[in-house]
């Protein structure tokens, strides 16, 4: 039988070309990169941390003065509105992050499509500075949820 390789428990080698761009001969430059990346991702977390804990207002507080404001047929509906605003908000900080920063952005979001309902650039430029890049259909999600708890209470409420 005809074999390309003159031992056919030998495997083909890269490259020259595939080796030098591709890296694969030096796994030290990328455990490097990988180092600074990790402490950049952890500097950038923390500075978002003291960003969104410059907020006072809290997420139970947020919750409860809109169930306050809620008529009483209204409150369960508005609960499950309310977690799912708090599930979104995971999926846009992210996972990884506690309770705390995930109670504040969800504050933070909150308050942002309370103020203007209708999804505008400026609410993706203010995401996108707070957050970093976020998916778009999340943060349209959160906005459409918001929109939600607004018909549930009366015109004259104010956000508080």
């Amino acid at each position: 039988m005809f074999s390309l390789f003159q031992d056919e428990r030998e495997l083909p080698r890269l490259s020259g070309a595939l080796r030098a761009f591709a890296g694969v001969s030096r796994p030290d430059i990328l455990i490097d990169d990988l180092t600074i990346d990790s402490s950049l991702l952890a500097h950038k977390n923390r500075k978002r941390h003291d960003r969104l804990s410059n907020n006072k207002r809290t997420w139970s507080s947020v919750c409860d003065n809109v169930l306050k404001k809620c008529q009483k047929q209204d409150v369960s509906r508005v609960q499950a509105e309310l977690r799912e605003i708090l599930e979104a908000t995971k999926d846009l900080i992210g996972t990884e992050e506690d309770s705390t920063v995930l109670n504040e952005g969800a504050v933070f979001v909150y308050d942002l499509f309370y103020s203007s309902p209708e999804w505008c650039r400026s609410h993706g430029e203010a995401i996108k500075k707070m957050f970093g890049p976020y998916p778009a259909s999340v943060a349209t999600k959160i906005c459409n949820i918001v929109k939600k708890i607004i018909t549930y209470l009366p015109e004259e409420s104010e956000n508080e």
